[in-house]
């Protein structure tokens, strides 16, 4: 027995280590399905899951979120050291935008909410999730005629007398309306995309918080900024802490940096908000 009670001591860490819980919840009265570490976890669309008894350490997180007819993808990496119920919510920041934001740890996670362990069964995304839609059944269409009562005869529509048509003759074509006629049309002239517009577009393709934030850098090595554009900017960010490192690459690109003090609304923590009133204010 006291053998059995040192082995315990010593898987005690590992077996505690080991029970990490992840709850994901959407608070934009839409539903999604999960993807975890490569794998599908539930085939379903739901507006609440939890995950349990995951290995502590580094995953990745895919989310669908079917809205409509329309399905906006989110991904996250996660990095769960240590154990515990950690929950993330989806909601949309100030520009409307779809993010998956983490909440926090808490004692034990809400009743009502499914619950399930890990799948490792279908890859993500799989094939049943790619064309899965909420689609609305198609409306019925009722006539409104009535019957003609039994024994009588439905009365026959009267043929209309066709109008007299007058066929104009087209007026004869002139030299300069031949040579329009022959000349080849000309394509339309398409302006090439704004700088700040192809960065937008670059960051809503994006996957990873890495690449977002290496892209943005690249486009404050040649191009200045202003305050509203950093706005949009950290709005593609997941964290504060990823946008003050943007920040403080970009600092020197931005143009009315009289403005500046407007950022502050953008980050999500008071600890955040401290370092940038140190740094900037």
């Amino acid at each position: 027995m006291r053998y059995l009670g040192l082995l315990v001591l010593i898987l005690q860490p590992y077996m505690h280590r080991a029970q990490v819980n992840i709850m994901v919840t959407d608070e934009t009265e839409n539903s999604f399905v999960l993807g975890l570490d490569g794998y599908l976890q539930n085939t379903q669309p739901v507006q609440g899951l939890i995950i349990q008894k995951m290995k502590a350490g580094s995953h990745v997180l895919n989310i669908h979120i079917y809205k409509d007819k329309d399905t906006v993808r989110l991904a996250r990496p996660l990095k769960l050291e240590q154990s515990g119920n950690y929950q993330y919510v989806i909601m949309r920041n100030f520009e409307g935008r779809y993010q998956l934001r983490y909440r926090g740890k808490t004692t034990s996670f809400p009743a009502g909410i499914q619950a399930i362990e890990q799948q490792k069964i279908m890859e993500w995304p799989a094939a049943e999730i790619r064309n899965l839609a909420l689609k609305q059944p198609e409306p019925v269409q009722v006539s409104t005629a009535l019957p003609p009562p039994t024994g009588e005869k439905k009365p026959e529509p009267k043929a209309e007398k066709p109008n007299p048509t007058v066929t104009k003759a087209p007026p004869p074509k002139t030299a300069m309306t031949k040579a329009a006629e022959k000349a080849p049309a000309k394509p339309p002239v398409v302006p090439a995309p704004e700088p700040f517009e192809k960065l937008v577009k670059n960051l809503r393709e994006a996957e990873f918080e890495f690449v977002r934030l290496n892209t943005a850098k690249e486009y404050t090595n040649q191009n200045p900024l202003t305050v509203n554009e950093v706005k949009t900017v950290f709005s593609y960010f997941s964290y504060d802490n990823t946008r003050l490192q943007f920040l403080n690459h970009a600092h020197e690109k931005i143009k009315d940096k009289e403005n500046i003090k407007q950022l502050l609304e953008t980050l999500d923590f008071e600890l955040s908000k401290e370092q940038f009133k140190k740094k900037y204010l």
